[in-house]
Protein backbone atom coordinates (compact mmCIF):
# COMPACT_ATOMS: atom_id res chain seq x y z
CA UNK A 1 0.00 0.00 0.00
CA UNK A 2 1.46 3.40 -0.94
CA UNK A 3 1.80 6.34 1.45
CA UNK A 4 -1.04 8.15 -0.32
CA UNK A 5 -3.38 5.19 -0.09
CA UNK A 6 -2.61 4.78 3.62
CA UNK A 7 -3.45 8.41 4.23
CA UNK A 8 -6.49 8.09 2.00
CA UNK A 9 -7.67 5.05 3.93
CA UNK A 10 -7.31 6.94 7.21
CA UNK A 11 -9.15 9.99 5.92
CA UNK A 12 -11.90 8.54 3.77
CA UNK A 13 -13.89 7.65 6.87
CA UNK A 14 -13.78 11.31 7.87
CA UNK A 15 -15.74 12.20 4.73
CA UNK A 16 -18.67 9.84 5.42
CA UNK A 17 -22.05 11.37 6.12
CA UNK A 18 -23.46 10.63 9.54
CA UNK A 19 -20.22 9.40 11.10
CA UNK A 20 -19.52 12.46 13.26
CA UNK A 21 -20.78 14.13 16.36
CA UNK A 22 -23.41 16.87 15.88
CA UNK A 23 -22.03 19.96 14.16
CA UNK A 24 -21.25 23.02 16.25
CA UNK A 25 -22.54 26.49 15.44
CA UNK A 26 -19.43 27.15 13.29
CA UNK A 27 -20.43 25.65 9.92
CA UNK A 28 -18.25 22.75 8.85
CA UNK A 29 -16.79 22.05 12.25
CA UNK A 30 -16.48 18.47 13.48
CA UNK A 31 -13.64 16.48 14.94
CA UNK A 32 -12.27 15.40 11.54
CA UNK A 33 -13.53 18.23 9.31
CA UNK A 34 -13.35 21.97 9.57
CA UNK A 35 -14.37 24.91 7.39
CA UNK A 36 -12.93 28.32 8.15
CA UNK A 37 -13.27 31.70 6.57
CA UNK A 38 -9.95 33.03 5.27
CA UNK A 39 -8.76 36.65 4.90
CA UNK A 40 -9.98 36.79 1.27
CA UNK A 41 -13.57 35.97 2.30
CA UNK A 42 -13.40 32.42 0.92
CA UNK A 43 -13.38 29.13 2.79
CA UNK A 44 -10.59 26.66 3.51
CA UNK A 45 -12.06 23.16 3.91
CA UNK A 46 -9.93 20.72 5.93
CA UNK A 47 -10.29 16.93 6.29
CA UNK A 48 -8.00 14.93 8.57
CA UNK A 49 -7.84 13.03 11.87
CA UNK A 50 -8.54 15.49 14.69
CA UNK A 51 -8.06 18.48 12.37
CA UNK A 52 -10.36 20.80 14.37
CA UNK A 53 -8.18 20.30 17.45
CA UNK A 54 -5.01 20.81 15.41
CA UNK A 55 -6.32 24.06 13.92
CA UNK A 56 -7.03 25.34 17.43
CA UNK A 57 -3.28 24.91 18.15
CA UNK A 58 -1.43 26.19 15.04
CA UNK A 59 1.93 24.89 16.28
CA UNK A 60 0.53 21.33 15.92
CA UNK A 61 -0.75 21.89 12.37
CA UNK A 62 2.77 21.53 10.95
CA UNK A 63 2.89 17.93 12.17
CA UNK A 64 -0.65 16.97 11.12
CA UNK A 65 -1.88 14.71 8.33
CA UNK A 66 -4.63 16.46 6.41
CA UNK A 67 -6.14 17.39 3.07
CA UNK A 68 -7.31 20.93 2.35
CA UNK A 69 -9.28 22.54 -0.43
CA UNK A 70 -8.57 26.23 -0.03
CA UNK A 71 -10.05 29.45 -1.38
CA UNK A 72 -13.53 27.97 -1.95
CA UNK A 73 -15.89 30.81 -2.80
CA UNK A 74 -19.21 31.10 -0.96
CA UNK A 75 -20.84 30.93 -4.43
CA UNK A 76 -19.34 27.48 -5.08
CA UNK A 77 -20.63 26.27 -1.71
CA UNK A 78 -24.09 27.65 -2.55
CA UNK A 79 -23.98 25.92 -5.95
CA UNK A 80 -23.37 22.60 -4.14
CA UNK A 81 -26.28 23.31 -1.76
CA UNK A 82 -28.62 23.65 -4.77
CA UNK A 83 -27.59 20.37 -6.47
CA UNK A 84 -29.83 17.34 -5.84
CA UNK A 85 -26.81 15.30 -4.68
CA UNK A 86 -25.23 18.35 -2.90
CA UNK A 87 -21.96 17.91 -4.87
CA UNK A 88 -20.12 20.14 -7.32
CA UNK A 89 -17.26 18.43 -9.19
CA UNK A 90 -14.50 20.26 -11.06
CA UNK A 91 -11.53 19.05 -13.09
CA UNK A 92 -8.32 20.00 -11.29
CA UNK A 93 -6.41 20.83 -14.46
CA UNK A 94 -9.17 23.07 -15.86
CA UNK A 95 -8.60 26.77 -15.27
CA UNK A 96 -11.20 28.37 -13.02
CA UNK A 97 -12.03 32.07 -12.59
CA UNK A 98 -10.83 31.86 -8.97
CA UNK A 99 -8.28 29.03 -8.56
CA UNK A 100 -8.75 26.59 -5.70
CA UNK A 101 -5.68 25.52 -3.71
CA UNK A 102 -5.27 21.83 -2.90
CA UNK A 103 -2.92 20.87 -0.07
CA UNK A 104 -1.83 17.41 1.07
CA UNK A 105 0.17 17.25 4.30
CA UNK A 106 1.43 14.03 5.78
CA UNK A 107 4.17 13.04 8.22
CA UNK A 108 6.88 10.78 6.87
CA UNK A 109 10.29 9.45 7.78
CA UNK A 110 11.91 12.74 6.79
CA UNK A 111 9.36 15.06 8.39
CA UNK A 112 6.09 16.46 7.12
CA UNK A 113 5.66 16.59 3.36
CA UNK A 114 3.29 19.13 1.85
CA UNK A 115 2.11 19.18 -1.74
CA UNK A 116 0.20 22.23 -2.92
CA UNK A 117 -1.30 22.86 -6.36
CA UNK A 118 -3.89 25.24 -7.74
CA UNK A 119 -6.63 24.38 -10.19
CA UNK A 120 -5.46 24.98 -13.74
CA UNK A 121 -1.97 23.57 -13.05
CA UNK A 122 -0.91 21.73 -16.24
CA UNK A 123 1.06 19.16 -14.21
CA UNK A 124 -1.90 18.15 -12.05
CA UNK A 125 -5.02 16.19 -12.92
CA UNK A 126 -7.97 14.71 -11.12
CA UNK A 127 -11.20 15.96 -9.62
CA UNK A 128 -12.06 18.28 -6.74
CA UNK A 129 -15.50 18.15 -5.15
CA UNK A 130 -17.35 20.50 -2.86
CA UNK A 131 -19.91 18.44 -0.94
CA UNK A 132 -22.56 19.58 1.51
CA UNK A 133 -22.92 16.85 4.13
CA UNK A 134 -26.17 15.79 5.80
CA UNK A 135 -25.73 18.44 8.48
CA UNK A 136 -25.31 21.25 5.92
CA UNK A 137 -21.56 21.64 6.35
CA UNK A 138 -19.26 22.09 3.33
CA UNK A 139 -16.57 19.45 2.81
CA UNK A 140 -13.72 19.53 0.29
CA UNK A 141 -12.82 16.22 -1.36
CA UNK A 142 -10.35 15.49 -4.12
CA UNK A 143 -8.38 12.96 -6.06
CA UNK A 144 -5.15 14.60 -7.17
CA UNK A 145 -2.59 13.16 -9.53
CA UNK A 146 0.61 15.21 -9.43
CA UNK A 147 2.79 14.65 -12.49
CA UNK A 148 6.58 14.97 -12.74
CA UNK A 149 8.68 14.94 -15.89
CA UNK A 150 12.09 13.26 -15.55
CA UNK A 151 15.19 14.55 -17.33
CA UNK A 152 14.68 11.89 -20.02
CA UNK A 153 11.16 13.24 -20.71
CA UNK A 154 9.25 10.34 -19.12
CA UNK A 155 6.25 11.16 -16.95
CA UNK A 156 5.52 9.70 -13.54
CA UNK A 157 2.90 10.61 -10.98
CA UNK A 158 1.78 10.28 -7.38
CA UNK A 159 -1.90 10.09 -6.44
CA UNK A 160 -3.45 11.59 -3.31
CA UNK A 161 -7.12 11.02 -2.54
CA UNK A 162 -9.75 11.63 0.10
CA UNK A 163 -12.12 9.46 -1.91
CA UNK A 164 -14.83 10.96 -4.11
CA UNK A 165 -18.60 10.84 -4.13
CA UNK A 166 -20.64 9.65 -7.11
CA UNK A 167 -21.63 12.56 -9.34
CA UNK A 168 -23.37 12.25 -12.72
CA UNK A 169 -21.70 15.52 -13.72
CA UNK A 170 -18.17 14.30 -12.89
CA UNK A 171 -15.68 15.83 -15.35
CA UNK A 172 -13.17 13.57 -17.08
CA UNK A 173 -9.78 13.34 -15.42
CA UNK A 174 -7.10 13.70 -18.07
CA UNK A 175 -3.32 13.73 -17.83
CA UNK A 176 -0.94 16.66 -18.04
CA UNK A 177 -1.14 19.05 -20.96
Amino acid sequence: MTRSSLLSLALVTAACAGCHEPEEVNAGESHDRHARLNAAGNYDLFVGPGISDRLAHPDELGRAAYFMVGDVSPGLIEAARHKPNRVVSLAINAPTPAPLTLVVSYPGRRGVKKIAVTTGDPMASGVVQIWIDDKGSPVGLFELRRWQRAADGKLSSDTYSTGLLPDPEMPPSIGPH
